[in-house]
Order: C-alpha cells, then structure tokens, then sequence
C-alpha cells in the first residue's frame, strides 16, 4: 500500500482529534492514544470502535477506505476525508441496512439511500461535507468505475 507511514499518522491524529471534541462522556485522551496506536504503519488494521461526536475524520487511499471510527453520534456530522492516493476518488454516503461489501458488484453499484458525498476528491486533497445522519447503518463507498469493486468501502454506524 502507498503512502502507509502517511495514512498512520492522518488516522491516529484524526483520533486524537476527535478524542477532544464532544461532551466529558467521550473517552479520555490516553483511550484515544491507545486506539491510535492500534493504527500500524505496514495495514492499516482494525478501525477503533470511538464514538465521534460531531466530526468523523478518515482517508481514501489504493483501494480502500478508512474512517477515523466505526461508530458516530446523530446529528449533524461533518465528515473530512484525505486521498493518500496518486487518482481521484470520491465518498458517497449511504444509509442502508446492508454491509458495505454487500451492495452489489460490477463496475459501479447502486447509490440508492445516498445522503451526501464527497466527490472529485483529487489526489493529495482532502475534501468534507456536513450531513444530518440518523441512527442506523451507513456504508462508505467510492464509485467511481472499477474502484468499489477493488475494495474501496467502509461501514459505520449512527448511534443516538
């Protein structure tokens, strides 16, 4: 995978950061560092199970993609994604009860339940949007021909 060391760093600050917005209920800083230590530089490995409040920060890079948590507070959520890549790609948020690898297959899947996205996200950019989520299951996807395909989505979840 490219830019690993980058995507590192991009996710464990985009933890820290979300450790210190919210209410006194989020979890504690060291939590957070413990959770950011999670993140290797060789895989990306498993995404912490924070709650984010009201920000959810992540990246896009050589097929895949990784939110900053798995798990998001209601309400009005910006979500800022970086491209680690060398091509574009986008972010399109769906609400639906199916995982995320389960959308469809083909060059492109259906975008039905879209409530937003980010897209024409060019290489090294990063680009955010603000959506009102609901409770419930989200999947992340980039769909830009071929790219779903070869693995770019994500699953999150909207709690109350």
């Amino acid at each position: 995978m490219k830019n690993a060391s980058t995507l590192a760093f991009v996710i464990g600050v985009g933890i820290l950061g979300l450790a210190g917005c919210g209410s006194s209920d989020m979890q504690s800083a060291s939590t957070a560092t413990e959770a950011a230590a999670t993140v290797s530089a060789a895989s990306p490995g498993p995404v912490p199970s924070l709650v984010a409040e009201k920000a959810l920060s992540g990246a896009v890079y050589e097929w895949g993609v990784l939110p900053g948590a798995r798990r998001v507070r209601a309400g009005n959520v910006k979500l800022q994604f970086h491209n680690l890549d060398q091509i574009e790609h986008e972010l399109v948020v769906i609400r639906t009860a199916r995982k995320a690898a389960d959308l469809g297959s083909g060059a492109r899947v259906s975008e039905a339940g879209s409530i937003g996205e980010i897209g024409d996200l060019k290489p090294n950019a990063s680009g955010v949007v603000t959506l009102r989520l609901r409770p419930g299951h989200y999947a992340l996807i980039c769909n830009i021909a071929g790219h779903y395909t070869n693995g770019m989505h994500a699953d999150i979840d909207v709690v109350a």
